[in-house]
């Protein structure tokens, strides 16, 4: 149990569903958005036998930025989604309910020159953080 008396099971349930909704908010741009990490890992998965329980604490999104469109804003996407920027890491969105988080990321490769932030074209600037490689992938 946590601080807040969540079991590990709980905050597995809650950043299922964080990423569910992060993934539902950026519907608008669909063609770019790939599921990547733990959560990926387990929807291929499922609920097949294993002597480890399924158990991360948040999700992750690579965006291809080929394929995001000009307009809606990731930005404007994730606030009404629920999820606000985290005040220090780029790339980091909180969801409001949960505190979980979800962690938008771009390829190194196609985020731009940069340290920590991927250069997108505006209006996506500052949403994203560049990444060296995914854990898992699933699209």
């Amino acid at each position: 149990m946590n601080a807040a008396g969540e079991s590990q099971s709980d905050i597995y349930r809650l950043a299922r569903s964080a990423t569910l909704d992060a993934i539902e908010a950026l519907v608008a741009h669909d063609a770019a958005v790939i599921l990547v990490g733990a959560q990926a890992i387990y929807i291929h998965v499922g609920e097949a036998p294993d002597p480890v329980e399924p158990f991360t604490t948040d999700g992750d999104l690579v965006l291809n930025p080929l394929e995001l469109l000009a307009t809606p804003s990731l930005e404007a996407l994730m606030d009404e989604g629920g999820f606000d920027p985290h005040e220090v890491e780029v790339g980091r969105w909180v969801h409001r309910l949960t505190g979980i988080f979800v962690d938008l990321l771009v390829p190194e490769q196609l985020g731009g020159r940069g340290r920590r932030g991927a250069r997108l074209k505006w209006p996506q600037q500052g949403c994203c953080a560049e990444s060296a490689g995914p854990r898992g992938i699933s699209r």
